[in-house]
C-alpha cells in the first residue's frame, strides 16, 4: 500500500492513511528530526504522536531536552512518552 502526502505549508503535510493525518517535521539538530503526527481515524478517535528520529544511535542531553520541551508544548504528558529503543531487538549488523 502506498500513501501520498500533500504539503499544507512549510513542513506540515496531510495524508489519508488509516484516517486523516497531519504530519509536521521539525529540525532538532543537524542529525535529528522530530515528527509530530495527529491522526483522526474512521471512528473519530484522535491519536497524537511525537517521534525523535536521527542518523545516529546517540542523542545528546541538549537535543533530548529540546525534543521533550516540544513534546510538552503539544500537551503530551511525560508519563506517556516511551523510549522504544529500550525494546529494540534488531540485530547489530
Amino acid at each position: 500500500m502506498t500513501a501520498v502526502g500533500t504539503r499544507i505549508h512549510g513542513t506540515v503535510f496531510a495524508v489519508d492513511y488509516a484516517g486523516a493525518n497531519l504530519y509536521e517535521i521539525i529540525v532538532i539538530s543537524e542529525t535529528l528530526l522530530m515528527v509530530y503526527l495527529i491522526n483522526l481515524d474512521e471512528n473519530d478517535e484522535v491519536t497524537i504522536i511525537t517521534a525523535l528520529v536521527g542518523r545516529e544511535n546517540h542523542v545528546t542531553e541538549v537535543d533530548f531536552e529540546k525534543f521533550m520541551e516540544l513534546t510538552r508544548d503539544r500537551n503530551i504528558p511525560e508519563g506517556n512518552i516511551v523510549n522504544i529503543i529500550k525494546f529494540d531487538n534488531c540485530p547489530e549488523n
